[in-house]
């Protein structure tokens, strides 16, 4: 790949940045469905939309005490501010449109099924974003084993989903590890809310990309 189409110089295309807070970790609508999700849209250096969304579901809703530790759920806070499921889809959806890449830190393992799920339970389209995944958890943990990115070799996509499957004992990769490994200043605190979590993973992905070339 010559340089010039790598992405670290691309300043013409959206990336959208997505993440989901859920009920739980499990992988499947009828057990997990996100409670907030949040984007953050840019293009080259510049931002060019934010949105922090809650979503108040109208079936009772269940947030396993371990997940609610983690993420300081607070059901008072969803239930003033949080919005229809279907507002919800559709915001994301048009802006997931927009976008030619869509980034996240561990979204092929986890936040891809969670907007998968959301779409089967509003019966609504999902066509697959797969082939515009960026997931900086993925090229962390390939960073990490010293796995290189090869364009020659490899598509990115098949390149990521080589390294989710890859068993590495030990090799450690979250987004907070990550940040810190990564000598990142950021509000450490606050992670696991949605919106916390995209700001860090975009400071991550303005390190990576610098040094693997995508």
């Amino acid at each position: 790949m010559s340089d010039n189409n790598l992405l670290r110089f691309n300043k013409t295309d959206r990336l959208m940045f997505l993440d989901f807070e859920t009920q739980n970790v499990n992988l499947h609508h009828s057990i997990n469905l996100p409670w907030q999700a949040a984007f953050i849209t840019i293009k080259g250096d510049n931002e060019v939309n934010r949105k922090n969304i809650y979503v108040k579901w109208p079936e009772p809703f269940e947030v396993s005490v371990e997940a609610a530790r983690i993420t300081k759920y607070s059901k008072t806070k969803v239930d003033k501010l949080g919005i229809d499921p279907e507002e919800a889809w559709k915001c994301i959806s048009d802006e997931m449109s927009k976008a030619k890449f869509v980034v996240g830190h561990n979204f092929i393992g986890f936040d891809t099924y969670i907007w998968r799920s959301m779409c089967e339970r509003l019966g609504k389209p999902c066509d697959s974003i797969v082939e515009k995944l960026v997931d900086t958890a993925m090229l962390r943990k390939g960073q990490k084993l010293e796995i290189d990115f090869d364009s020659d070799k490899y598509d990115l996509i098949d390149y990521q989903y080589k390294i989710l499957h890859y068993k590495a004992k030990g090799v450690k990769f979250s987004l907070s590890l990550t940040g810190k490994e990564c000598e990142i200043e950021h509000d450490y605190a606050n992670l696991h809310d949605a919106m916390v979590d995209l700001e860090l993973n975009i400071k991550i992905w303005n390190k990576l990309k610098w040094e693997i070339n995508i």
